[in-house]
């Protein structure tokens, strides 16, 4: 019994040293669920893309939407749903998708460059230059932006489109694209490249040697 004092002791000791595990902060744990959240996008995005290559189109396109639920910014997870939903047979669920992606973008002038990119390909000039005017005006870069000065023509208001390339080409002279377009709407001409000069060669039985 002499030595249970001693031993309680000896056992208190490192309980009462060892330091108190500190709780989480918040950024921590904000770090952690956002580390957790892209391993989710991640492997919903891997699956979307076997899921599409196996054929099995109706459960990609449910992998590209819980894209979109875990991370409402991705463009591509709209666009792979929309384009497979589109494929499928399913072009109001498609524009659904393009509406939630607009909706949810509302400043990206990438999201509306591919709504017009849709429009333009399905040769719906009209709804191409509305979504395409929206992306310019909020700071679409070229080259994407010379689609809309295309899809301009496309649908005869040259005029407009005229106007749009002189900005571009007055924007940024080096843009040949707009250049070359302002031109052909004004009428220019343009002017061949000066022949490549051929080096000279010596008449046939000539000796050159010296």
């Amino acid at each position: 019994m002499r030595y249970l004092p001693a031993l309680v002791l000896l056992l208190a000791v490192p309980l009462c040293a060892a330091p108190k595990a500190a709780p989480p902060t918040v950024t921590a744990f904000r770090v952690q669920a956002g580390a957790m959240v892209d391993s989710l996008i991640d492997l919903n995005m891997a699956a979307g893309d076997m899921e599409y290559h196996d054929g099995a189109w109706d459960k990609s396109i449910a992998s590209w939407q819980r894209v979109t639920v875990l991370d409402s910014k991705s463009l591509e997870g709209y666009l792979n749903a929309a384009l497979l939903q589109w494929s499928s047979g399913h072009p109001d669920a498609a524009a659904d998708t393009r509406t939630r992606m607009i909706a949810e973008n509302p400043k990206n002038p990438e999201a509306y460059f591919e709504v017009g990119l849709y429009y333009f390909n399905t040769r719906n000039d009209a709804e191409a230059v509305t979504w395409l005017a929206q992306a310019v005006q909020l700071g679409l870069p070229s080259p994407k932006r010379h689609l809309y000065g295309h899809a301009l023509v496309h649908l005869g208001r040259k005029d407009d489109a005229l106007t749009f390339w002189r900005h571009v080409a007055q924007e940024d002279p080096a843009d040949e694209v707009a250049k070359r377009e302002r031109d052909k709407l004004m009428g220019i001409t343009p002017t061949p490249p000066p022949p490549t000069p051929q080096p000279e060669t010596a008449p046939a039985g000539t000796d050159v040697k010296k």
